[in-house]
């Protein structure tokens, strides 16, 4: 068996790579790494279907997990067929654990790419370190490292990196390979990220093993401390996209072979499903951008504050009703958005101007909105009126 590369040729690995029952039979000295989709990992305490857990791991080197005990912990799983197809003699270890123990001794902002070709896709694991801790992770799906256009997607995944993360530098691990020339601004990590794993009866890793032991308090002791010096670890985010998840299953490599794995479908099944739930700050984000190009359509408006918690956003009821007025607003439901803004006064009366000015922000927001009690002012020296409004958002 053998690492996969990302540019050219690199000496045979010395290590054997596991990501699937298949490549068992070819581990050398019965000790093997785990990568690819031999492991599912989330920040969430998930059940994965043809999974069994293995000990949760912190969310940083363990003098910060243990200063900060309500830390998040990182839940990690391995693919039950090769937990128990597995040899009793052969030894494994995480490579995930590698990465972690490596990116909690950087300092500032360090962005580490990781990975391996996993059937007819590259799994290529991104972690995000600062000052030590990992801040966040994403597991993108390319296509084969054989594949013409596997270059094309790299480059976009470096270049979406280094816009997302200006101020990290950027570092490559194995089994990946050194980048080609042309990333002369990215670092290279070789398999000696590797030098200080320990290899273990893949069993004594589960959760279940753990639950059998007995031990004497003293020595319950000593394997806390030992455990937190060894496994406690930084978190992390599997993500997979969707459009990555329908590529893998018509690529035509795959087909040619007789299909995908199950195992490979169930474990990008699973992160699909995550992906699906959208986050709270896009949606917040987008909804931001939509909400200002709206006002600022309406002709002399001067923005002076938006707030937007948005709880209809982050899963409450969605409201009900169309643009209105205040008296027509549903009472009682909880703003999405503070909106004051300034415009020029009318020849009419303030309450009537601000009716007007409502169902002109509505038309151009979707955005039902009312007054705020006493949320209206004029000033006489500049001719311009301020309302202060609340507005409830509509998807």
């Amino acid at each position: 068996m053998s690492s996969h590369n990302v540019a050219g040729d690199q000496p045979a690995s010395k290590l054997s790579f596991v990501a699937g029952i298949g490549e068992l039979d070819s581990v050398k000295r019965n000790k093997a790494l785990l990568v690819g989709s031999a492991v599912f990992i989330s920040i969430r305490d998930l059940k994965a279907e043809n999974y069994t857990k293995v000990l949760p791991r912190a969310t940083s080197a363990w003098r910060k997990a243990w200063a900060k005990k309500d830390q998040q912990k990182l839940y990690v799983s391995v693919r039950t067929d090769i937990l128990v197809n597995s040899p009793k003699t052969m030894r494994f270890a995480f490579a995930v654990d590698a990465y972690l123990k490596w990116g909690f001794k950087q300092k500032g902002g360090t962005v580490l790419l990781s990975g391996y070709e996993d059937g007819s896709q590259t799994s290529v694991e991104v972690f995000i370190f600062k000052d030590g801790v990992l801040t966040s992770f994403e597991d993108k799906r390319l296509p084969s490292q054989r594949a013409p256009h596997f270059q094309d997607g790299f480059s976009t995944l470096i270049e979406t990196l280094k816009e997302n993360f200006p101020d990290h530098r950027m570092v490559v691990a194995a089994p990946l390979q050194k980048p080609a020339a042309r990333y002369s601004n990215i670092t290279y990590v070789d398999e000696k990220v590797f030098a200080a794993l320990s290899f273990r009866p893949l069993e004594v890793f589960t959760e279940r093993r753990l639950s059998e032991f007995r031990w004497p308090a003293a020595i319950v002791g000593a394997a806390v401390l030992f455990y937190a010096g060894a496994m406690s670890l930084g978190w992390m985010e599997r993500e997979a996209a969707k459009s990555a998840f329908i590529e893998a299953q018509s690529d035509p490599v795959v087909k040619g072979r007789g299909g995908m794995d199950s195992g490979l479908i169930d474990t990008i099944q699973q992160r699909r499903f995550f992906l699906d739930q959208a986050r709270h700050q896009e949606v917040l984000a987008e909804k931001a951008k939509q909400l200002m190009a709206g006002i600022a359509q309406v002709n002399g408006v001067k923005i002076i504050q938006v707030k937007l918690p948005a709880p209809s956003l982050a899963g409450g009821p969605a409201p009900v009703g169309v643009p209105a007025p205040q008296a027509d607003v549903q009472a009682g439901t909880k703003p999405d958005v503070w909106i004051k803004v300034s415009v020029p006064a009318m020849q009419i009366g303030t309450w009537e101007q601000s009716g007007l000015l409502m169902r002109e922000l509505s038309k151009n927001t979707g955005m039902d909105l009312r007054l705020e009690r006493n949320g209206w002012s004029e000033d006489a020296a500049t001719g311009r009126r301020t309302y202060s409004m609340e507005g409830t958002i509509h998807g």
